[in-house]
């Protein structure tokens, strides 16, 4: 009994989101690559890198959802701080000063 309420769940989880990890993470080198001139390697790393901080989101919502949206929203600032940290050494100054500009701009 127990064993087919956890699978219930595990279901329910899975239908929240409409798209996986891997196509978030295309959508946005999709959008990316032309709007900050990306390279073909640039893209692949974004890529690999956009990957993680989706499902470390989505790991985290899972996990601390139920300390309040507060929270969420500290953790989601910490995961964005570790992306940018991670892009520094992939992309150029410029592309992430743009970058940045960019995600400041949707958040508003």
């Amino acid at each position: 009994m127990l064993f087919i309420s956890v699978g219930t769940f595990a279901q329910e989880v899975q239908k929240y989101y409409k798209y996986s990890a891997e196509e978030l993470a295309q959508k946005k080198i999709d959008k990316l690559a032309p709007e900050l001139n990306l390279t073909t390697d640039q893209q692949k790393i974004l890529y690999d890198e956009f990957v993680i901080y989706i499902k470390n989101r989505r790991d985290d919502d899972a996990k601390y959802g139920t300390y309040g949206l507060d929270y969420q929203k500290k953790m989601r600032k910490e995961r964005m701080k570790e992306l940018k940290n991670s892009l520094k050494q992939t992309l150029t100054k410029a592309q992430l000063h743009k970058f940045i500009k960019m995600t400041i701009k949707k958040n508003k």
